[in-house]
């Protein structure tokens, strides 16, 4: 067994590094628990329970170090259009409230340098937006607008 963990950083971390790490019994095959392990140090969660189901049934006896780093490689570019909303709603929400409120949506209109929009536009858009109409549009309600873009 392994004494310490691989340093990793995010996207930098060494695929082949953090697979040797976690295949303890050094077979060259990581198991369903040690592949859960891996992913979480990799992309920083599991794969969600049906996907695990399916690996185990395509990979029975374990997976191994080209077909990891593929589904590690699968992972993070599914993962990238979330956390590029996530930026997105974060530069909106530059105080870190949790919601954006339409004068966070006005500065950043004017922060981007589109004074040419109408204060009226831009209420549509926000109101639009927010789906509780409670003037607070929440992650959810932002990323449902990306999703529809």
């Amino acid at each position: 067994m392994h004494s310490a963990e691989p340093a990793l950083c995010g996207g930098d971390a060494d695929i082949p590094a953090v697979f040797r790490f976690y295949d303890s019994d050094c077979t060259g095959l990581l198991l369903p628990a040690q592949m859960k392990l891996a992913l979480i140090a990799l992309v920083g969660s599991p794969l969600p329970k049906a996907d695990m189901k399916k690996l185990r049934i395509e990979h029975p006896l374990g997976i191994d170090l080209p077909s990891f780093t593929a589904l590690v490689q699968q992972v993070e570019a599914a993962s990238a259009p979330a956390q590029r909303t996530r930026a997105m709603f974060n530069a909106l929400d530059s105080e870190g409230k949790g919601y954006v409120t339409i004068n966070d949506l006005r500065a950043a209109f004017r922060s981007a340098g589109i004074l040419a929009v109408p204060d009226h536009v831009i209420d549509e858009i926000y109101y639009n937006v927010n789906s509780r109409h409670n003037d607070r549009v929440t992650f959810e309600d932002f990323n449902r607008m990306v999703a529809l873009s």
